[in-house]
């Protein structure tokens, strides 16, 4: 078995009086896709913004690699390959999708040929963003921002791929040429650390899941043995 890439120990995050995350262990391995699942308000977004930094009042430990980022700035966290999607995707809209991507390789890619290299590489994985570069971002799809989302994230590099409920807002269709893709993503070598309230399609592609309630961790396993538990299937699979 790998070391973690990532692990969280005894995690906390409060807002005010209020306690979101109560003390959570979690840990993501080298190539792997982890799940983190659990209805709205149990936490999940707090813990994606504990790692990236941009928790305030978070404590605990946020080992990457075994040295502990809790507290760094948010910059340094992306500097070192921990790169997030949020929920909504955080595209600029008043500027093209070419900026869009051109910005993400200013903030972590290569430079030169290398980044011109990786910029076709990025493109020949979404073709419908490569037909909309130079269409402003506002005037795109929610399924088209949400490739650009993703070909932005890529392009930073990740060492660790954090995404925030990349199926929201999507139709079936969408949502599932999504997980389609953050399936292939994963498949190349990328680790992921996916936040979905989507149970079903996140446990049919992740390694590993965990459950997440009222910022307590209740459940934690292989994912093809949670996508059986009857507390999982009942809560989130719709049994």
């Amino acid at each position: 078995m790998s070391a973690a890439l990532l692990e969280l120990r005894d995690l906390r995050v409060r807002y005010g009086p209020v306690e979101a995350v109560r003390g959570i262990h979690l840990e993501v391995r080298e190539g792997e896709l982890i799940a983190l699942l659990g209805a709205n308000g149990a936490g999940k977004t707090s813990v994606l913004n504990a790692i990236s930094g941009l928790c305030a009042q978070a404590s605990g430990k946020v080992l990457w690699q075994g040295i502990d980022m809790l507290g760094r700035p948010a910059e340094s966290i992306f500097a070192a390959g921990l790169v997030q999607v949020p929920e909504g995707r955080g595209i600029f809209l008043s500027l093209s999708v070419r900026d869009n991507l051109m910005l993400a390789l200013d903030a972590r890619g290569p430079s030169g040929a290398d980044g011109k290299r990786a910029f076709d590489e990025v493109l020949a994985v979404f073709p419908r963003v490569a037909e909309r570069l130079a269409q402003r971002a506002g005037e795109l799809s929610g399924g088209e921002l949400q490739m650009v989302a993703l070909a932005r994230a890529l392009l930073c590099r990740p060492r660790l791929l954090m995404l925030d409920e990349p199926s929201m807002g999507l139709a079936p269709i969408l949502v599932q040429q999504t997980f389609e893709l953050l399936a292939r993503i994963h498949a190349e070598g990328t680790s992921l650390l996916l936040v979905e309230q989507n149970a079903r399609q996140a446990l049919a592609i992740a390694d590993r899941a965990y459950v997440l309630e009222t910022g307590n961790l209740t459940l934690s396993g292989p994912a093809t043995v949670l996508a059986q538990d009857p507390r999982v299937v009942s809560a989130y699979l719709g049994g």
